[in-house]
């Protein structure tokens, strides 16, 4: 499989998020779609690490390797709240930037954090349970 199918979900994901959802005013009128969007964004990226670990993945336990994805979810989940923290200091010199990419106040934080993992954990548990069926590398066909 090709690195850009890994990557393709994320930037969906992303693009989504930012502009039609923005564009349309649907955070506003549907306020749980900011955590749908962090769960599909945690799975995105827990699909993007696991590219990312794709030939030693099976060599791994389990439990590890969803700790592994839901642990690089929850890092991008952080650096992604840093940047609206940002955005929203910014947001009377790059109004534009504010437009699309600013956040709430803590307990918004907190719940997009969590929303992120959660998704993450909703494709890393799968993935690693799937590794079980599965011959590891060298045996078998």
């Amino acid at each position: 499989m090709k690195f850009r199918i890994y990557v393709a979900p994320a930037v969906i994901v992303f693009l989504i998020g930012i502009f039609p959802i923005e564009w349309w005013n649907l955070y506003a009128r549907y306020p749980y779609l900011d955590k749908v969007m962090h769960v599909a964004g945690g799975m995105a990226i827990a699909w993007l690490a696991s590219a990312l670990l794709r030939k030693d993945a099976q060599r791994l336990s389990p439990l590890f390797f969803v700790l592994l994805l839901m642990g690089a979810t929850a890092l991008v989940g952080v650096l992604w709240e840093i940047a609206e923290y940002g955005a929203a200091a910014m947001r009377y010199t790059l109004p534009l930037v504010y437009r699309y990419f600013h956040g709430g106040d803590h307990a918004d934080t907190i719940g997009d954090l969590a929303s992120d993992v959660i998704g993450g954990a909703l494709l890393a548990i799968p993935l690693a349970l799937s590794f079980r069926h599965r011959p590891k590398s060298g045996q078998g066909h």
